[in-house]
């Protein structure tokens, strides 16, 4: 832990909404894994709390400007302390500007944030996706989803992903969720590279969009998903590929 990373997010923290820029946002994620953060040690443990979203996260905060009150009870814990227990129990974690933990959190570091600073060491997510992103100068990937048929001759590539792309665990964790919220026993992935998009590389479920039955159902599958997946990590339906292309989810 270090606190000049504390005083970093304290000054990113008194930063106007309208003035967070891109910049803003990469010194956010540079500064929170090593920052000394709090939490309210009273209850003897941190544990998750459900979050609005339906997910769980640990609840820490920024130590307050004036500094402490007198016999305060609190724990310093850093993002990176939290880390494997995080993705071991499948939570996020949120950072409030106060002991209080109420109202609008200062970041909210998903489950897919947490495996990209496990993998990459970046909780903005793959150093190659970004520099993709950078080369056309934007991405694609506006809603996490891309759903076509292919008409066009272009090269894509199919395969199975590995682990640092899709891990055992949140391979595991996605399994789990589409049996209960969806009733999907058997489903199938695949990582597709296709140059025409930014990042090029997608996770491709062996579903089709008919498969989940309504908009509503789609909308909480892609959130669902979303949640889990590394950030700018585009989500694909299966857009005509034969099943043997895909290895069991």
């Amino acid at each position: 832990m270090d606190i000049a990373f504390t005083g970093t997010l304290m000054e990113l923290r008194a930063v106007p909404d309208g003035a967070r820029t891109e910049e803003w946002v990469d010194r956010v994620f540079a500064a929170l894994p090593g920052a000394l953060l709090l939490y309210d040690d009273a209850a003897g443990q941190i544990a998750p709390r459900p979050g609005p979203d339906m997910f769980n996260y640990l609840h820490i905060y920024l130590p307050p400007e004036s500094g402490l009150k007198q016999g305060e009870v609190i724990s310093p814990v850093s993002v990176a302390q939290l880390l494997d227990y995080c993705l071991e129990s499948a939570c996020g974690i949120a950072i409030y500007n106060d002991a209080s933990c109420q109202g609008e959190p200062f970041w909210v570091l998903s489950y897919g944030n947490l495996e990209a600073l496990k993998f990459y060491q970046n909780l903005g997510g793959d150093a190659y996706d970004m520099e993709e992103i950078s080369a056309k100068g934007g991405s694609d990937n506006t809603g996490n989803l891309v759903s076509e048929t292919i008409a066009e001759q272009r090269d894509v590539v199919i395969g199975a992903p590995s682990e640092e792309f899709l891990s055992a665990r949140t391979r595991q964790y996605l399994r789990m969720m589409f049996k209960e919220n969806f009733g999907l026993e058997t489903v199938g992935v695949a990582i597709v590279q296709d140059h025409a998009y930014a990042p090029s590389r997608h996770v491709c479920f062996s579903l089709s969009v008919n498969d989940l039955g309504s908009q509503d159902n789609i909308e909480f599958f892609m959130a669902l998903v979303g949640w889990f997946l590394m950030p700018m990590r585009p989500i694909m339906f299966n857009p005509g590929f034969d099943a043997a292309e895909f290895v069991p989810l």
